[in-house]
C-alpha cells in the first residue's frame, strides 16, 4: 500500500483464480476530487495458465 499515492495493489499467489490465469493483479487507486474521491480499479492478468500463447488483458 502506498499511502502517499493512495494506491493498493494485490497479486494473487494461490487459489482457484490461478486455475484460469497464469497471473492476476488488481490495483485500486484513489484520487481526491472536490468533496469526494475518484476510485479506479485496474485488473491485469494473463489468460491461459497452461499455454505460452495465452492472452494478456488489462482493464
Amino acid at each position: 500500500m502506498e499511502e502517499e499515492n493512495e494506491l493498493v495493489s494485490y497479486s494473487v499467489i494461490d487459489g482457484e483464480i490461478l486455475n484460469l490465469y497464469k497471473n492476476f493483479k488488481a490495483t485500486l487507486s484513489i484520487t481526491p476530487k472536490g468533496e469526494g474521491s475518484l476510485i479506479k480499479w485496474t485488473l491485469q492478468g494473463h489468460i491461459g495458465k497452461d499455454t505460452e500463447y495465452g492472452k494478456t488483458f488489462s482493464f
